[in-house]
């Protein structure tokens, strides 16, 4: 059976003709232009979509006030990540946009940015069925995202970071710490702005831990992360690619190799899936999506926008189910959501009695990760092994 499988894999490796990798299949397309935000909830995933043009937009401008125009929002939800169905007696207004959803003591929360007049909305439900629409006041601030910590939901806002025991009693937690994300760490809570990181104890005092200000070329903070003990950060100068570090303590931070990264790659999500970390990517030919086990060596796990140009980025990810969701951008053809259920190593069933040789043939797939042609080769192993990997199985 070894030899069968090594000849079927030895031909696989110079067939040419593209086809999808096989661990990746279309969960929904046509939603909108862009899935803003996606979260499991009670046997159930949701996705907000951004039903209009939206060009990338940055939201580390200088005024976080007005909110771009065109916003057109729709909340979408799945059983089986497969089938996808509107929420239609949610009323949204056509200014508003999914910014954030969390999960806090039984009930799905949803941030909503608009163009009203407090600039953003806050809903909750306990079912999925029964929404209640909050009132919180963040001084028309708008919501960046929704944390869990202790026992407390943080919003982080345009101008500081808010707190509350019930969803409906709010106290403000930090005045001028812009955070775009936040993640729990080692019983810290960790905010992430566009220039630095924050890490609290108790979510009320804060302590810089990571400032690229100091830097002599400018760089910026995109996307935090926590995978199995390490803090994971990626950062990027002006017109050049990403760069990640990672951390046990959140103080200490340490390059990683990023071998199989290109240096124009600029990582726009990442998120740990089962034994590993995933990044995701933009570009003009199509959004990238990388998988290490390792944090050093990094091998891209799609085609380029999932073979189209026009998902040029994957714009939120959600576990559910065993399985990853990734939600695209795509103007043109319509926001799409993928789902990615990782399967046995080919190489691992072949030689599970035999470390030896997998270390040694990894060790040539590492080597053959460093040059074009050899990357080449690479992505036909992990178009094809789950395949093979099904074949040994049956």
């Amino acid at each position: 059976m070894k030899r069968i499988a090594l000849i079927v894999m030895a031909g696989i490796l110079f067939l040419s003709a593209p086809t999808a990798f096989a661990n990746w299949q279309k969960s929904a397309d046509n939603l909108g232009k862009k899935i803003t935000v996606m979260k499991s909830f009670k046997g159930m995933i949701y996705a907000g979509v951004l039903d209009c043009t939206d060009p990338i937009y940055e939201k580390r401008t200088n005024s976080f006030e007005i909110p771009p125009p065109l916003y057109c929002c729709e909340i979408w939800r799945s059983c089986d990540g497969l089938f996808w169905q509107k929420i239609e007696d949610l009323c949204i207004d056509k200014d508003n946009k999914v910014a954030a959803m969390e999960v806090f003591k039984g009930n799905l929360y949803i941030a909503l940015n608009s163009d009203n007049e407090k600039g953003y909305r806050l809903l909750k439900t306990a079912n999925g069925i029964t929404w209640t629409d909050l009132e919180p006041d963040f001084n028309r601030n708008l919501i960046l995202c929704l944390k869990f910590f202790g026992d407390y939901l943080y919003a982080g806002a345009a101008k500081g970071i808010w707190r509350s025991k019930d969803g409906l009693n709010w106290k403000k937690a930090s005045e001028s710490i812009v955070a775009e994300s936040m993640v729990v760490f080692k019983e810290r809570l960790y905010a992430q702005s566009y220039r630095a990181i924050y890490c609290s104890k108790d979510g009320l005092d804060w302590e810089q831990r990571y400032d690229v200000s100091q830097l002599e070329e400018p760089k910026y903070v995109d996307v935090l992360a926590v995978h199995d003990r390490y803090l994971c950060l990626s950062v990027h100068k002006i017109n050049k690619g990403s760069q990640i570090y990672i951390s046990l303590d959140g103080k200490k931070w340490q390059p990683t190799k990023t071998l199989g990264l290109d240096s124009s790659v600029l990582v726009t999500e990442m998120t740990s899936y089962g034994k590993a970390l995933y990044a995701f990517s933009r570009g003009q030919q199509g959004c990238r999506a990388f998988e290490t086990s390792d944090l050093d060596r990094w091998f891209q796990i799609n085609e380029n926008g999932f073979g189209s140009a026009s998902n040029l980025q994957i714009s939120a990810t959600e576990t559910f189910k065993r399985a990853l969701y990734a939600g695209t951008l795509n103007n043109n053809e319509g926001g799409q959501i993928w789902r990615y259920k990782k399967d046995d190593c080919l190489l691992e069933i072949i030689f599970a009695e035999e470390q030896e040789k997998l270390e040694v043939l990894r060790k040539c797939r590492d080597y053959l990760n460093q040059t074009p042609t050899g990357k080449d080769i690479v992505k036909l192993y992990y178009r094809w092994s789950p395949v093979v990997s099904k074949m040994i199985k049956e």
